[in-house]
């Protein structure tokens, strides 16, 4: 078939009547015939420019009947005025072709087009585990490079004798252990008889040397002292709730921005509800059951009700200041998977209007906001940011031409912190790499621990299986 008379073909015939080689072939072969169209303005006359085929990689034109056309959109069907009855004016034709370039349909059969004789959608996912396994053997070289420079490091830390030093709170940390966790208070609490009976052993019994007697002295000392006992009890209470969201956070789940306020405003009421003389007269009650020798007179338990108030009232203002502008990242529900369907049925309005607020002259509104609905329309794409992220650009190449305010709004959602804590924990590695004492620390030794200090997950997978 010659190329000038694909579009009268496509016209009259259609384009399923073609076998599936014929279809690449024709999506290989869009026509760019000289058109001689014109239009009067004022005291101009303007023609049809051929660049404009350049510009608009979609644009296409049949010589025969002189009309310009979408070329997607004649092979796959759209917008009458671009698909079946072609522009015979060319009277503000760029603001046209612009509108039409951002439209849903358009967007459709662009992806339709692109995606034809690639890999197709429903394989999609698949595939990309298959491109996974291709690429093995190059990552194969990058992971003994990457052992290599870790077996160096080790090697040089225990040269020069220096600590293997970590920080992280939660259970899943790969050097838990260094550090006092939030959790001591309540450990504490459920050991206190058999932590009181140890310290008292080694204090009363023959053979253990001056410093541990002394360290047992004052370890039983604190646990008969009232005021220790007392907020024992209470921040065993206060990290209860606290570990609680921390671990909410933590988890990453950031597009649900709504259970995340949730959360928080959970943490405040939680905290707000001890903030009485009730509770406190519960932690002086449980703070005797732990200890009979305590006693806790009225005069006491006022000095303790007020310092307690104090207490929580600084949690729930830090807590308020901390995440203040939390609520201003309700955009990002935008990409939350489990609200597509939703979304398809009901635009959400208002928070694509937020995300143009905290955003300002980032996203082209109009065609972010189709592209949405196209994402929200099919099933197949139904994924959370990460993995629609990685099958726009990685796996349907789809980025550039078919998704780019899509692919920016989840670069952004992506890297978005859900706390401080990630930045905070950078700069406190970097304070116990680089003491004051180690203050001449050069660059090669600095680059080597902070090495050992990022690439933890690889270490502690070399520690189970070396090969």
């Amino acid at each position: 078939m010659q190329k000038e008379n694909i579009i009268e073909f496509l016209l009259t015939s259609g384009f399923n009547a073609l076998t599936y080689e014929q279809k690449n072939q024709i999506k290989l072969n869009r026509p760019t015939p000289h058109l001689l169209l014109t239009c009067q303005d004022g005291k101009y006359i303007r023609t049809f420019q051929k660049n404009w085929y350049n510009k608009l990689p979609w644009l296409t034109g049949c010589d025969k009947r002189n009309k310009v056309f979408c070329f997607t959109c004649v092979i796959f069907g759209g917008e009458k005025e671009w698909s079946v009855n072609g522009l015979s004016s060319i009277k503000n034709f760029l603001r046209k072709s612009e509108k039409h370039a951002i439209s849903q349909k358009h967007l459709t059969n662009q992806e339709k087009c692109h995606l034809l004789g690639k890999v197709r959608i429903e394989h999609a996912i698949s595939e990309g585990r298959r491109l996974a396994a291709v690429k093995h053997n190059e990552q194969v070289g990058i992971n003994r490079r990457l052992i290599a420079r870790m077996i160096h490091v080790v090697y040089f830390l225990g040269k020069q004798e220096l600590a293997f030093r970590g920080h992280r709170e939660n259970n899943e940390s790969l050097n838990k252990g260094n550090h006092y966790y939030s959790r001591a208070a309540s450990t504490i609490k459920k050991h206190f008889l058999d932590l009181k009976n140890a310290v008292l052993h080694v204090t009363e019994e023959p053979g253990w040397d001056p410093i541990s007697v002394c360290t047992a002295s004052g370890l039983y000392d604190k646990l008969n002292d009232a005021n220790f006992v007392y907020f024992l009890i209470l921040f065993s209470k206060v990290f209860l709730y606290i570990d609680h969201v921390f671990n909410f956070l933590q988890s990453k789940s950031l597009s649900n921005i709504k259970s995340c306020i949730s959360e928080i405003q959970n943490l405040k009421k939680n905290l707000s509800d001890l903030r009485n003389d009730t509770n406190v007269n519960n932690c002086c009650d449980e703070a005797i059951l732990l200890n009979n020798n305590l006693e806790y007179e009225d005069k006491k338990r006022n000095k303790l009700c007020k310092i307690t108030y104090e207490i929580l009232d600084s949690l729930i203002v830090q807590i308020n200041i901390r995440f203040e502008d939390f609520p201003k990242l309700e955009f990002v529900e935008i990409v939350n998977e489990k609200m597509f369907k939703s979304y398809y049925s009901e635009f959400p309005e208002s928070k694509f209007i937020k995300l143009l607020q905290q955003y300002p002259n980032t996203f082209d509104a109009d065609r972010l906001c189709n592209e949405l609905a196209v994402i929200y329309a099919d099933d197949r794409k139904h994924l959370p940011p990460h993995e629609l992220l990685d099958f726009i650009v990685n796996i349907g190449d789809l980025h550039q031409d078919i998704y780019p305010q899509v692919t920016k709004l989840c670069q952004l959602v992506l890297t978005i912190p859900s706390t401080t804590a990630s930045s905070e924990r950078s700069m406190s590695t970097l304070k116990r790499i680089k003491t004051f004492l180690r203050n001449t620390m050069t660059n090669e030794r600095l680059s080597s621990l902070s090495s050992l200090a990022i690439e933890k997950n690889l270490l502690g997978d070399m520690a189970k299986d070396p090969t």
